[in-house]
C-alpha cells in the first residue's frame, strides 16, 4: 500500500474509532484493524496515538471551514444565517466524515479529558468568525465587540445543541424524528428562532444604551 493511501486510511479510521469510543478507550489495534494496515503504520506516519488524534482534527477542519465560508459569503445576512444553521444542523453533512460532529462534541462536552483543547479552539475559531460576521451585518454593525461576541455565542449554542441529536435528543424526546422533511422544518424553525432572538437582543442593547 502506498504511504499516502495508508495515511489517509488511518486518519479516516481513527476519526471513526475516536468518535465511537473516545480517545482513552480507542486502541491502536482497533484503528489499524479498521484501516486494514499494519500496526507499525501509526508510528511511521504519526509517531503515536496522540499525534494521530491531533492530525485527525487538523486534516478535517480546514476543508470544512473553507466550504462553510463559501456557502455563507453571498446574499443578504438573513440568507447567510440560514445557510450557516443548515450547515450546522441540517442533512448536508460531510458524507466521508459523518463522525466529525460527534468527535467535536466529545471534545467540547468533556474539557477535562480533552486531548487537544488549544488545537480545537484554533480550528473552530474561523467558523465562529464566519457567524460573527453574519450577525454583525444582520445587526447593522450596531453592537459593540463584546455584545457581538455574546450574541455569536448564543446563536452558536443554539446550533450546537442539535449536533448530538442521535445520542441525546432522541433519548430525551423519543417522539421527535429526523427524516429529510423534519430536518428541513427544524432548520426553518431554528432560523426563525435565531432571527427573533437577534432582534430581541438588539432592542435590549438599545434600551440599555438609552438609559
Amino acid at each position: 500500500m502506498k504511504n499516502e493511501e495508508a495515511r489517509r486510511k488511518l486518519i479516516h479510521a481513527a476519526g471513526q474509532v475516536f468518535a465511537e469510543v473516545g480517545y482513552d478507550a480507542a486502541t491502536v489495534r482497533q484503528i489499524t484493524d479498521r484501516a486494514e494496515v499494519n500496526v507499525a503504520a501509526i508510528n511511521y506516519h504519526f509517531g503515536d496515538k496522540l499525534n494521530l488524534y491531533r492530525e485527525v482534527l487538523s486534516e478535517t477542519f480546514p476543508q470544512r471551514t473553507r466550504l462553510l465560508g463559501e456557502r455563507c459569503s453571498d446574499g443578504p445576512p438573513t440568507q447567510r444565517l440560514y445557510r450557516f444553521i443548515e450547515w450546522m444542523v441540517g442533512d448536508e453533512k460531510d458524507e466521508e466524515r459523518p463522525w466529525l460532529p460527534i468527535l467535536v462534541m466529545r471534545e467540547i462536552s468533556d474539557p477535562l479529558s480533552s486531548r487537544a483543547p488549544e488545537l480545537l479552539v484554533d480550528l473552530i475559531r474561523p467558523n465562529h468568525r464566519i457567524l460573527a460576521s453574519i450577525l454583525n451585518d444582520l445587526t447593522g454593525e450596531s453592537l459593540t465587540k463584546t455584545e457581538l461576541e455574546i450574541l455569536t455565542q448564543m446563536v452558536a449554542a443554539l446550533c450546537v445543541h442539535w449536533l448530538d441529536r442521535p445520542a441525546f435528543i432522541q433519548k430525551l424526546s423519543p417522539e421527535l424524528s429526523f427524516g429529510p422533511q423534519e430536518m428541513k422544518s427544524l432548520v426553518d424553525r431554528i432560523h426563525q428562532f435565531a432571527l427573533g432572538g437577534v432582534r430581541s437582543f438588539v432592542r435590549a442593547q438599545e434600551v440599555v444604551a438609552a438609559s
